[in-house]
This record gives structure tokens, C-alpha cells and sequence, in this order.
């Protein structure tokens, strides 16, 4: 039989553009936060989560739950992230008068991105919201960059790695409870049952998995252009490793209260003002999504548990443990303990399982309007090929500059800021730009004219 030749030819070129090399870059650390979900063990009741800083390498977080799509929950990911890791003291320009002072501070990154799904919708709300929070120019501005299918590709890179590494262990044990007959997820029971004896396992292995990517120095790559190191060590010093900290800084606190919270705890704690009207907003910790089964259930499954003596669960017991629950869960004594009509009242905690084929219910708070979009993007294709997705120059990028040239630039523009106090100047050359935030008036923060003058250059090097 004679080949088409061009059916030969379509074929070729497919293979070309699938085995087609490219290369990921971004402006600067905490320029963007992707996220995205998996749902390859949706099918037995576990929903993942994960946050990438890109420039970095480092998971800001890896969460197991058994939902992955309400948009509340995603955010309390963020949310918690942002509380428990991008708090601490910062030291920056409060006025002409009192140019010195510390203070609170919360770090986000300029801009957060994930997959175009109503689950990030109030990801994007807050992003935005507390970008505005900090420098009012942002106002109407949408701070997140929705990604096209299997474009949102750091994340993916993740997955894959979760796929090869940690998911045939867990799954082959997971699986066996299928196959065995003793786990049904679609069974109420049997699923909160699992939930309560699986999940904090899970959640403890999962983060165990996520330390180790954290701490491991990755395999050089030629092709890759971003830094080379251990995750958390470029997060901690991203200037050791020439990369810019783009990290904005939310800030609002006292010198008074910094010394007063410094003598007393020993620590510096965090105004909550920013973080709280957010959750209050678009995820109130009472909502119903954040309970792992119903709170009657948990009673009732606490009270079995203790009599079992509260056994550690592990890999070796963890079926051991779910069965001896189950079997007196279901015993005649404890019967009467579930409440009349269980079943209809508890169905809202098994929507993620039974209803897994139902359309996904819109919000209940719709997206902000965006009147202030970003520039870049997708409709923004370089000189060279390349899509800028940050936030950098409200999303335009360093216009067209290296690294070495825009690090020079911020140099110029400190050296010729005279209202720039003089100490803090001093810090800033010391730790070249990993101490302070930027100021105010850089144009990364809404500002558009600073770089204006500069022609087009670029550093194929180092880009």
C-alpha cells in the first residue's frame, strides 16, 4: 500500500512540533504563583492540590482533601500558604519624617495563575484584592493570568513527577481496598471512614514528599534557563543565584508594636486585617467544604477511635485500621448514635463522590471585572517567539531588558532617588535587593514610566 505523501508530511510535521523544545522563564522570584489540581485518585475519594513558585522550583504547597473544585477551598490554599510562610518582618520607608521603621509584613506575588476554571475564581478575586490592598494603581486590575488547556506548564511538570514518584505506592495501596471489596467510595460510610483514617496520612506523606523537592538540588539541565540550586535555598536568597525578588509586601503595623510583639513572643506576628477580609469574603472558615466528614460523623468516629486505643496509622496498618472502625461503626450498638435521615442530611459532604458527574455549580461570588487588564499574554508574542505571563511592568515585563540590565537599572534609579533613605539604600547594596521590598514608586507596582527611555535590548545569555 502507497503512503499519501501528504498525509507523510502532516505526519512529520506532528512530530516535529510535539518533540518541539522550550523554555520556561520568568522576570523574577514571586513574579507569578501557578497553580492547578489533579484528579487521577479523584476516583478514590482524594483531590490534590499544589502551588509552584516557578523561578524557584519550590512547592508552596501539596494538599490532599476530597474536593479539588470549590473555589473557597482553593483559596484557603493560598490563604494558608501566604500566612504560615510569607509573613515576617520587613524593613522599609515610612515617611520623610520617620524613614526607618519595621513592620509587619505579608508577601504575595505579583500575579497568581492557574487553569481558566471557576474552582480559581476567588483565587483571582484575592490576588487582586490585596494587590490593590498595597498600591491602589492596581485598582480594576485582575491579578491572575488564566492559562489555556495543558499550557499552565509548571504545575504539569509536578504532576508528572508526583505520577512517577509518590502516586504508584500510595495508589497500589489505596487500590487494593477497591479490589478487596472492603472501600466502595460511593458508600457514605465507607467514604468518611476512609477520610478519617487515610487523610491525615496522606497529608503527612504528601508533605514529606514535598520537603524532600524542596531540599533536593535537581539534576543540571543545559536547556534550562532558569537558576540551578536547591528550591528553598533560591527562595530564601534569590539575589546569591542574580535573580530579582519581585515578593510585594503588604504592610501595616507599627514600630511600637513590632517591639512590642519582639520583647514579649520573642517573634514578629502579622497584622491579619488583609487576610481576614479576605477569608471573610470568599472563604469563611465555617463553610462546609473545610470539614473532612459531617461533625456528627467525626463525633461518632472519634469515639470508636478511642476505643481502639487511637492506633498510629501507617502504610502496614492503614486497612487494619479502617476495618476495625467500619466493623464498629456498623455494630448494633452504635446504631442509634447516627442521627434519623443521616443519609439525606450528610449527602452535601459527598458531593465531590456521588455527584461526580454533575455539572459544577457556579460561585456564589462572581469574578471581579477586569477594566485594567494586564498587558502581555498571549495576544503579546515577542521579538524572539516568547509570551511574557507576569506581572512585572503590570504585566508588560522588563521590557525587552536582561536580568543584568534591569538590576543595573534599579541601581541607577536608587543611586538618583535622594528621598530614598540612606540606611536603607546602604542594605539594599549590601544584600543586592533581597532584604527590602521595591519601592512604592517602581513601575512593577503600577508606575509605567520609569523604563520608558530605554531602547529594546536583550541578553540572549541569560534569558
Amino acid at each position: 500500500m502507497q503512503s499519501d505523501p501528504e498525509e507523510m508530511r502532516l505526519l512529520a510535521q506532528r512530530r516535529r512540533n510535539h518533540f518541539q523544545r522550550k523554555q520556561f522563564w520568568a522576570a523574577g522570584f514571586m513574579d507569578v504563583i501557578t497553580v492547578d489540581q489533579h484528579d487521577k485518585l479523584k476516583k478514590y475519594g482524594l483531590a490534590l492540590h499544589v502551588g509552584i513558585e516557578p523561578m524557584s522550583g519550590v512547592c508552596l504547597w501539596l494538599n490532599a482533601w476530597h474536593n479539588n473544585n470549590n473555589p473557597k477551598l482553593i483559596l484557603s490554599y493560598y490563604l494558608d500558604y501566604v500566612e504560615a510562610y510569607g509573613c515576617k518582618p520587613a524593613l522599609v520607608r515610612a515617611s520623610d519624617m520617620f524613614p526607618l521603621t519595621y513592620s509587619r509584613a505579608i508577601d504575595i506575588p505579583l500575579v497568581t495563575q492557574s487553569d481558566p476554571g471557576t474552582e480559581n475564581w476567588y483565587i483571582a478575586n484575592a490576588q487582586s484584592f490585596l494587590r490593590e490592598w498595597h498600591d491602589p494603581a492596581m485598582q480594576g486590575c485582575l491579578a491572575h493570568r488564566w492559562m489555556s488547556h495543558k499550557k499552565n506548564i509548571k504545575p504539569e511538570i509536578f504532576w508528572s513527577q508526583v505520577r512517577r514518584r509518590f502516586s504508584p505506592g500510595a495508589e497500589s495501596l489505596i487500590a487494593r481496598g477497591v479490589v478487596e471489596e472492603a472501600y466502595n467510595p460511593d458508600n457514605m460510610q465507607e467514604a468518611f471512614v476512609f477520610r478519617c483514617v487515610f487523610m491525615p496520612w496522606i497529608s503527612a506523606e504528601l508533605e514529606g514528599f514535598r520537603d524532600r523537592v524542596n531540599n533536593a538540588r535537581k539534576r543540571r539541565d543545559r536547556n534550562k534557563v532558569l537558576p540551578h540550586g536547591i528550591p528553598n535555598e533560591i527562595a530564601e536568597r534569590p539575589s546569591d543565584y542574580g535573580v530579582l525578588d519581585f515578593k510585594v509586601t503588604l504592610v501595616s503595623a507599627s514600630f511600637r508594636d513590632y517591639i512590642f510583639d519582639y520583647l514579649n513572643n520573642n517573634q514578629i506576628k502579622v497584622d491579619p486585617q488583609a487576610i481576614a477580609a479576605v477569608r471573610a469574603l470568599w472563604a469563611p472558615k465555617e463553610d462546609p467544604i473545610f470539614q473532612l466528614v459531617p461533625p456528627e460523623f467525626a463525633a461518632i468516629f472519634e469515639r470508636v477511635y478511642e476505643t481502639l486505643g487511637r492506633p498510629v496509622v501507617t502504610r502496614k496498618n492503614a486497612w487494619d485500621v479502617y476495618d476495625k472502625v467500619l466493623y464498629r461503626i456498623r455494630s448494633e450498638e452504635m446504631a442509634a448514635e447516627f442521627p434519623p435521615g443521616y443519609q439525606d442530611n450528610w449527602a452535601y459532604a459527598m458531593g465531590g463522590i456521588i455527584d461526580r458527574n454533575l455539572p459544577r455549580p457556579e460561585p456564589d461570588l462572581g469574578l471581579q471585572e477586569d477594566t485594567y487588564p494586564l498587558g502581555g499574554g498571549r495576544s503579546a508574542r515577542r521579538e524572539d517567539g516568547s509570551y511574557y505571563f507576569g506581572g512585572v511592568n503590570h504585566g508588560r515585563g522588563p521590557n525587552g531588558m536582561s536580568l543584568s540590565q534591569y538590576k543595573e537599572r534599579l541601581r541607577v534609579y536608587l543611586a538618583t532617588d535622594t528621598s530614598f533613605n540612606e540606611e536603607l539604600k546602604r542594605l539594599w547594596e549590601e544584600n543586592e535587593g533581597g532584604l527590602l521590598p521595591i519601592p512604592d514608586d517602581f513601575p512593577d507596582f503600577g508606575s509605567e514610566g520609569l523604563f520608558s527611555d530605554l531602547e529594546e535590548a536583550s541578553d540572549e545569555g541569560e534569558e
